[in-house]
């Protein structure tokens, strides 16, 4: 049977995260089960993400990222040169006019998150964090609109590694952080101090430094004194590990607004949760609406000793942190991506 050529257009760096390029991993994992040949074509910084890329997947690397027209003049050449059938679009820096020049020449699935642009000439738009916004989507009348939790995608490590009912303890004691794969604020250097001021407890502590974090030193150097001077044990996380399996051992999470955040739910990990991108104000908003997790606020302007009070409730609190954890696997569901395949196979155009 031919295979159906689709092009996944996104990037990882430190300005952008590794966000994007993550969850187009988790969706091209399902893709090239049901009989699609995947290229991804990305400016990727990170060489730890460019070698899970190239082992796993298709990878095709472009060096200037639109709005340099160089972008679109790579894609435009590959579209009619694998004869693509679909192109998959995930960035916030690809316009209207990008959009339009690929959709004149195949059918173009985007993922959006916050209704960024005034039109959308796409054959899907893909929302997974808020059916709320589904109404201001302006676009072709035929265009179809994947939006809410429902479609969440997810890699395959976390489907089948999630415990059908996660254990939550009486006193929480392990404790995660992961602030994204690029922190730029160096939030994770602040909950760390947060976590110091707490004395009357001993938590084993595991810390992911994402591979374009430009603040692992100083991160490290506060993580050795601490070891030292606190009643905690702090263990940076870095280069080859299953996020996953952090999840299940963690009792406790906190973490930025963002993809993360419906692992931890999936995964049914209790949270506290910051905002680190003006975007992820939707997936606030969400949050908020179905009472799943504790919001520190934006990481911008955090207050250490607020952290710590938030941290020290949650931890002793049993019946939040198990509300919690129920909540977050009723909402999602890990079919996400099967949904989002089924619609692709049956579009017609």
């Amino acid at each position: 049977m031919n295979k159906i050529p689709l092009i996944i257009r996104s990037d990882a760096n430190t300005d952008i995260g590794i966000g994007h390029i993550m969850r187009c991993v988790a969706l091209t994992e399902e893709l090239l089960r049901n009989d699609f040949d995947v290229t991804i074509l990305g400016n990727v910084e990170s060489d730890k993400i460019k070698k899970l890329l190239k082992n796993n997947f298709k990878l095709k690397s472009i060096s200037k990222i639109f709005p340099a027209n160089e972008d679109l003049v790579e894609i435009k050449k590959l579209i009619l040169e694998i004869q693509a059938k679909w192109v998959i679009i995930d960035g916030y820096h690809f316009d209207q006019q990008y959009l339009q020049e690929l959709k004149s020449l195949t059918n173009v699935l985007l993922f959006d998150d916050f209704v960024h642009l005034e039109y959308y000439p796409v054959n899907i738009i893909l929302n997974q964090n808020t059916d709320l916004y589904k109404d201001n989507y302006k676009t072709y009348k035929k265009t179809i609109k994947l939006n809410g939790l429902e479609y969440v995608i997810l890699r395959d490590e976390f489907i089948q590694s999630r415990k059908t009912h996660k254990t939550v303890k009486k006193i929480a004691e392990n404790l995660l952080i992961t602030i994204g794969g690029s922190d730029k604020s160096n939030i994770t250097f602040k909950i760390i101090k947060a976590i110091n001021q707490l004395k009357s407890f001993a938590f084993k502590v595991k810390i992911v430094v994402g591979p374009v974090n430009i603040h692992y030193q100083e991160i490290n150097d506060l993580v050795k004194n601490s070891n030292v001077s606190s009643n905690h044990n702090f263990d940076l996380i870095t280069g080859n590990f299953n996020l996953s399996d952090l999840m299940n051992w963690s009792d406790i999470a906190i973490t930025a607004s963002g993809t993360t955040i419906w692992e931890l739910a999936f995964m049914g990990v209790s949270f506290l949760y910051l905002k680190v991108e003006e975007n992820q104000e939707v997936i606030v908003n969400e949050l908020k609406k179905n009472n799943l997790g504790l919001y520190l606020g934006d990481g911008s302007n955090i207050v250490i000793e607020d952290v710590s009070k938030q941290i020290n409730n949650l931890t002793k609190n049993y019946e939040i942190r198990k509300m919690f954890s129920q909540t977050g696997q009723a909402l999602i569901d890990g079919k996400g991506k099967k949904r989002i395949l089924e619609n692709l196979k049956a579009f017609k155009v």
